[in-house]
């Protein structure tokens, strides 16, 4: 077993004693749970399935996917740190536990794990969606798949495990997978899907490749085409209303593609700095990571209801960095245009 850190665990075990409800912990050698389907009910694979190196070498040794495990594994931890209310203790007390070939691809609530002698609910774990593309593994284009599930998926859990329901994103059945990030829609799915474009955007400048990849492939699907808008069209900010002068600051608060421009230039730019009250909260992170942990406290402490938009996150952030006011509100300028947010931006 791979502990997540004795003196975590031991904290989440005691807190939960007193409160009556003890988690199941899955012991593993690695650092994440890989689970098939079978006769329709998710199976964890044993540690000695050759599955588990493979994904770690086609998936998990790409450096930002590693991170983002990282991030959400961290995540867990500030949790127990901070002893933060949540309703997803299984989550919290295991690794993150993959679906390979779920039927779903993102977020998966409350599934049911089988292991050897026993079951274990989970209450939130990430589905990859192979499906029978698994039995060809390792072919190199199941593989690319994989990468490209995992990163939109993580963006997924990430919200979800901080309280978010992406599920409110999720395209229609036999749909692309993808949300279209160029026109408008409601606010709080524009929010989710733009979180998951600035982390698939953030990706391609990690790793080149992918973008040349779809770059140089002249017959695009639907999926391709739009996948590379997000590695391509995000970081360029074409979709930010001062940029293009198509949309008005409401219009542009409700597209995806200027949210993902949003949440891009702030993971790239904003700096280390938090208030000494939420230390417990950072400790748990790498130094790299900290946009991150910042980013996800402030989706955590905003508000929940499905009308919750950009306005409300950029609200939550200032109020949770106010050091960072005119940073923040300047950046929302610059990228929706003057809009108003309970005054967190001009």
């Amino acid at each position: 077993m791979q502990p997540k850190g004795i003196i975590v665990i031991l904290s989440l075990c005691i807190a939960l004693v007193l409160a009556g409800c003890l988690p199941s912990i899955i012991q593993t050698e690695h650092g994440f749970i890989l689970a098939r389907m079978q006769d329709g009910v998710p199976v964890r694979l044993t540690d000695d399935d050759p599955l588990y190196a493979q994904f770690q070498a086609q998936v998990l040794d790409d450096p930002y996917l590693g991170e983002l495990l990282q991030v959400f594994e961290n995540t867990t931890e500030a949790f127990v740190a901070t002893n933060a209310p949540h309703d997803v203790p299984q989550t919290v007390a295991n690794h993150l536990v993959i679906v390979l070939d779920s039927e779903q691809v993102g977020a998966l609530r409350d599934i049911t794990l089988h292991l050897t002698q026993t079951k274990v609910p989970i209450d939130l774990a990430l589905g990859l969606g192979l499906g029978e593309s698994l039995d060809d593994l390792p072919a190199t284009d199941d593989w690319a798949l994989a990468r490209q599930q995992f990163g939109s998926g993580m963006a997924r859990l990430l919200l979800e495990l901080m309280g978010w329901d992406a599920s409110q994103a999720d395209t229609e059945p036999g749909g692309s997978p993808y949300t279209p990030i160029s026109e408008p829609t409601a606010p709080s799915q524009a929010l989710t899907v733009g979180f998951e474009a600035a982390l698939q955007a953030i990706h391609a400048q990690h790793d080149p490749d992918l973008l040349a990849a779809l770059a140089g492939n002249g017959a695009r699907t639907p999926q391709e085409q739009e996948l590379l808008l997000r590695y391509e069209a995000v970081p360029a900010g074409e979709y930010s209303s001062p940029v293009n002068g198509l949309r008005s600051p409401e219009e542009a608060a409700r597209t995806p593609g200027v949210v993902a421009t949003f949440f891009y230039r702030l993971l790239e730019t904003t700096d280390d700095y938090y208030r000494q009250r939420d230390m417990l909260w950072f400790v748990n992170y790498e130094p790299e990571d900290t946009p991150y942990a910042k980013v996800l406290l402030a989706v955590y402490r905003m508000p929940h209801h499905r009308r919750a938009s950009v306005e409300d996150f950029i609200q939550a952030y200032i109020e949770s960095f106010p050091a960072e006011r005119e940073a923040v509100t300047e950046l929302a300028a610059q990228v929706f245009g003057p809009i108003q947010a309970d005054g967190a931006t001009p």
